[in-house]
């Protein structure tokens, strides 16, 4: 009987060795990984940020072009409206505007 007691301990220190062993294997290879995760998903995340406020100031300096362009053609046809309406007051007599 003492055999087997003598055996059960040998085999639950080969057991444990070979537990630390595969811990001090793969926890660095888990950790390592998980911080290269890491500083991939960090440096996309940037990438993406950078490039959505790229497009931001894009679209607003779009917009700020059209808007610049719409108010100059308003205000091209209201110089244009008043021109034919003092052309019109100059080409008529006093009496028919009253």
């Amino acid at each position: 009987m003492p055999d087997l007691d003598v055996q059960y301990v040998i085999a639950m220190r080969v057991r444990t060795h070979l537990t630390l062993l595969a811990a001090a294997v793969f926890l660095p290879l888990i950790l390592g990984s998980a911080i290269a995760i890491k500083l991939v998903l960090d440096a996309e995340r940037h990438a993406v940020q950078r490039s959505m406020q790229e497009l931001a100031r894009a679209t607003v300096l779009a917009m700020d072009q059209e808007l610049t362009a719409a108010g100059a053609s308003g205000q091209a046809l209201a110089i244009a409206r008043n021109r034919d309406w003092a052309a019109h007051v100059a080409t008529q007599p006093q009496a028919e505007l009253r």
